[in-house]
């Protein structure tokens, strides 16, 4: 599924293009992103566009010259990189090949840079090289008939909300206020990566301890990566990133997953990398950025709900009937926000006129729920699904 989601569909596009245009191109991928995917989805657009046809090649590392392997496994007969471009005996227009070491990354970027130094030359070639990397230990650009395409700020929040509603569809019903609590979730903990998404709509963590469990249980990729916790990056530090970071420490993590960036946010450290330091201090705040997005239009949702009642049971001017029966004799001392009218609620219920118990759920709940937010404090599942419940009943007694 992750290849068909938009970000990974367009970074797809965006190399098929470049074959297109004849070039050359260099992938950049983290060690830990799956590949299978990205090998199928190119197979078939190299076929869809009727450019041809790509032959895929997974190497190991063991041979440290590209020219020598392809001689040895995909029958080439070349002695040169420049004879390799026409030979015959080639397997088929596109090749492509997949090399998770970092020895030999920067051995198969020489490679195609005299590849596409030599097609520039002839202003043609009879194959085309996709070679897959997990990084270089320097900066790497665009060239002519080479293109280069690092997997870095490639996700939005659209494809997290899409595995999360792809997900969601797949599993048994869940209650209204589950469904907005996984929503939160992902929103807030689940930044560039959908596969964590994915996982949290099926776990549906109802705290920080039990959500740090699901994720530190999470064993996404072959093997576990390698990390030091000291070196995952501050906010000072990821904000100087301007791209990709191309050696160091942060390209480390980068290689292994633990950090992307993405337009709405920035550089980001994921969220199992934080579980792996402890974060618990960011953790409670992206849980809290999330139940924002989420949590925040149900408030208002709620407002007119209590607000379209209000009106039902005592006319088109309830603020003014019920401000003068609370004794707040002057109507603008209570609005129709949330607070004002647990204000006019409570001082109702001192003047011996209650509103009925399902209206008073409804508007303290809601307010409990506004409040915690406007403080930067996450909700708890319990509060939240009280006041979804609330209104639940409040509609009811509306028919």
């Amino acid at each position: 599924m992750f290849w068909e989601l938009p970000g990974p569909r367009r970074f797809v596009a965006e190399i098929l293009d470049s074959l297109e245009r004849q070039s050359h191109v260099l992938v950049l991928l983290p060690r830990t992103l799956g590949r299978t995917g990205l090998h199928t989805e190119l197979e078939r657009g190299v076929r869809g566009r009727a450019l041809g046809e790509l032959t895929v090649l997974l190497t190991d590392g063991s041979d440290p010259d590209p020219l020598d392997l392809l001689v040895a496994r995909c029958g080439f007969r070349a002695a040169t990189v420049e004879e390799l471009l026409f030979d015959p005996f080639r397997p088929s227009r596109f090749l492509l090949l997949d090399d998770p070491g970092t020895s030999t990354a920067e051995t198969w970027h020489e490679f195609l840079r005299r590849a596409a130094s030599h097609t520039q030359v002839v202003g043609r070639s009879e194959v085309q090289f996709v070679v897959l990397v997990p990084g270089l230990g320097k900066p790497v650009v665009d060239d002519v008939f080479l293109s280069v395409h690092p997997w870095w700020g490639r996700l939005t929040q659209l494809d997290v909300d899409w595995a999360t509603e792809s997900r969601l569809s797949e599993l048994p019903p869940a209650s209204a206020a589950a469904r907005y609590w996984i929503r939160a979730l992902c929103r807030g903990l689940a930044v560039c990566d959908p596969v964590l998404a994915s996982v949290l709509v099926e776990a549906c963590p109802r705290g920080l301890q039990e959500l740090t469990e699901v994720v530190a249980r999470l064993d996404l990729f072959d093997g576990t990566p390698a990390i030091e916790t000291n070196e995952l990056p501050g906010v000072a530090d990821r904000f100087r990133l301007a791209g990709l970071p191309s050696d160091g420490p942060m390209h480390r993590l980068w290689n292994e997953g633990l950090l992307d960036w993405q337009e709405d946010h920035g550089p980001v450290v994921l969220t199992r990398g934080l579980v792996a330091r402890g974060d618990e201090v960011e953790l409670r705040r992206r849980l809290w950025r999330g139940q924002l997005e989420v949590f925040m239009p149900i408030v208002e949702r709620a407002r007119l709900e209590v607000c379209g009642y209000l009106e039902q049971i005592h006319g088109g001017r309830w603020e003014g009937v019920l401000c003068r029966r609370a004794g707040l004799y002057e109507d603008g001392d209570v609005a129709s926000e949330i607070g004002s009218l647990a204000r006019l609620a409570g001082a109702l219920k001192h003047s011996g006129h209650p509103l009925a118990p399902t209206v008073r759920r409804a508007i303290f709940g809601w307010r409990d729920i506004r409040n915690e937010l406007a403080h930067w404090r996450p909700v708890t599942f319990d509060a939240f699904e009280e006041a979804v419940e609330a209104s639940d009943c409040l509609l009811m007694s509306t028919g």
